[in-house]
């Protein structure tokens, strides 16, 4: 099954219109052919992202220890079907499609496809945006 027919149909699975990417002004993403190991993230589950990627990343792991900050991999690529499960866990525990999509990119969506994208978290620290501003690794 080709990516877009793949793509569609995990769309039309969690109720999401196939045009809602192009409606909601969102980039489409396609997800990383070639990526190689990031090592574990917070939680231990094993991380991949693009070779680049992976190399700026340890890069900058090691700049942070040098300065006294640990940084942790909170999530790195995520296919389509992840970025699909992360969204049907939401809606299985209640939550709307709508107040999901707030939050969470539909599938096709996460730059995470790329393999380019990481979240991160300093050792001890919520992993979360907003409570990073406060914390060294800002």
């Amino acid at each position: 099954m080709q990516r877009t027919e793949q793509l569609s149909q995990i769309l039309a699975e969690l109720g999401i219109a196939s045009d809602y990417a192009q409606t909601h002004g969102l980039p489409v993403f396609e997800e990383a052919e070639t990526r190689v190991s990031a090592g574990p993230n917070i939680i231990g589950r094993e991380q991949e992202l693009e070779p680049v990627t992976a190399g700026k990343w340890g890069a900058m792991r090691q700049a942070a220890q040098a300065e006294g900050v640990e940084l942790l991999l909170v999530s790195g690529y995520r296919s389509y079907a992840y970025q699909a499960s992360l969204i049907r866990r939401k809606i299985d525990a209640g939550q709307g499609l709508d107040e999901i999509l707030s939050v969470n990119a539909p599938p096709g969506c996460s730059e995470h496809h790329t393999g380019r994208a990481e979240a991160i978290a300093p050792a001890g620290e919520p992993p979360l945006p907003e409570a990073q501003q406060s914390t060294r690794a800002r």
